[in-house]
């Protein structure tokens, strides 16, 4: 057990890392990240890189709350050595957003997050299935935003022709709608 929150607490250590680069760079509200090309991830030490981190992360900071969303993929799960939370988040069968909220009033935790997520993929406007806390601190809440990666048919909604992936959190303390949107191919 201690084993499994040392390598959430790295994943989230890289993330701020990366979030901390990012803001430096000079983000802005609203985000939009270009996922770019995402291989040579790793350094000369075997680390995964800055950058390749930085290709999951987009930042939003309105209305004094500032959040971090993170696209939770195999692939980011297995380059930062967390590959076992690709099962535990079950990432085989749903989209998967970590949010991570900062604020300094408030309880972020009384937003209604199941209700309020939505995964925009071409055409295709999905609704959340899941929203679990990943930590539940009044002012500092991580939160898994979980979505079918399938239609009722069975059809894939993200494929290869894909443009782009958007979430949408809407009504959180007065915003009425927060984007982060990364661009495909990623």
């Amino acid at each position: 057990m201690f084993k499994l929150v040392k390598k959430k607490l790295l994943l989230v250590g890289l993330i701020l890392v990366a979030s901390l680069a990012f803001l430096v760079s000079g983000c802005s509200s609203g985000g939009e990240k270009d996922a770019g090309n995402v291989e040579d991830t790793e350094n000369e030490n075997g680390q995964v890189s800055e950058l390749m981190v930085d290709n999951y992360l987009v930042n939003d900071s309105q209305g004094g709350i500032s959040i971090d969303a993170v696209w939770s993929t195999p692939e980011l799960y297995e380059a930062t050595g967390n590959g076992q939370l690709i099962e535990e988040y079950e990432l085989d069968d749903y989209h998967v957003f970590e949010l991570m909220l900062t604020a300094h009033s408030g309880d972020l935790r009384e937003h209604d997050y199941l209700e309020t997520s939505v995964l925009l993929i071409d055409d295709a406007e999905i609704k959340a299935v899941k929203a679990d806390f990943i930590s539940n601190d009044s002012h500092h809440p991580a939160i898994l935003i979980k979505f079918p990666k399938q239609d009722e048919g069975g059809n894939d909604y993200l494929t290869s022709a894909s443009k782009s992936v958007e979430f949408l959190l809407k009504d959180l303390e007065g915003v009425a709608e927060r984007k982060f949107k990364w661009e495909l191919p990623f």
